[in-house]
């Protein structure tokens, strides 16, 4: 109708102010339906998220709520909202509506990532961080990111035998550069948080073997070398 007409020459004008209002009317037009009116009302929080108009964004966001609460779009532009704000309990209830809408595994595991960063590092809700990041490993058991962010999250906690073997298990799906640093990692657990020197050895050349040229691998062996008093192995380490 008029309203679709007037959408599409605000579109072409890229008048984005006018086309977010034209939306919200066409959310509420008598002939739409809930659905479709759900969607205008989405789009138009979309365009005041872009404008950085959180409250009129919410508003828009919160009446497509009303109009079908399993919209996709809608909790998707919450998260965004909320995200941008660091409105961290509205953007866990955003995230925990989000997941089961999304249909991949890949989507919903790095939500579940994603939550469980926000309740472990903005809510102090270790608990719910925890539950997440396994819901999240369940779903990508490789998962390279999310092995190392539930590994730094149990070290917090203490928990370091947990967090050398998610580390492990975090290398043997990483390459080169990055296998080496979570290498070294599980090298500093060993030789600062469980005084187990030999075990940190092992790591540190394993590093690298995964990259030869890793700094911190030599330097972190050098340093064992000298406490130990192995000056042939350290000769060998601050020759290459």
């Amino acid at each position: 109708g008029a309203l679709e007409a007037l959408a599409r020459a605000y579109r072409r004008a890229r008048d984005a102010a006018a086309l977010q209002v034209t939306y919200e009317r066409l959310g509420t037009a008598p002939n739409v339906d809930a659905r479709r009116g759900a969607t205008y009302f989405a789009i138009a929080g979309s365009l005041a998220l872009e404008a950085d108009d959180p409250d009129a964004a919410e508003a828009a966001f919160n009446a497509a709520a009303d109009r079908d609460p399993d919209d996709l779009l809608v909790h998707a532009g919450r998260v965004m909202l909320y995200r941008k704000h660091q409105k961290w309990n509205e953007l866990a209830t955003a995230l925990k509506a989000l997941v089961p809408l999304v249909r991949a595994k890949v989507a919903q595991a790095r939500l579940h990532r994603q939550l469980a960063r926000v309740a472990g590092e903005h809510l102090g809700d270790q608990k719910t961080a925890h539950e997440h990041y396994e819901k999240a490993l369940e779903l990508m058991p490789d998962d390279v990111t999310t092995l190392h962010a539930f590994a730094r999250l149990l070290g917090e906690g203490g928990k370091w035998a947990r967090a050398v073997e998610l580390r492990e298990q975090a290398a043997k799906s990483a390459a080169g550069a990055r296998a080496a640093a979570l290498l070294c990692e599980i090298g500093d657990i060993y030789e600062k948080r469980l005084s187990d020197d030999d075990s940190a050895r092992r790591s540190y050349e394993r590093a690298l073997e995964r990259d030869d040229k890793c700094m911190a691998a030599l330097s972190a062996l050098a340093t064992l070398h000298r406490r130990h008093k192995r000056l042939g192995d350290l000769l060998d380490v601050l020759r290459r």
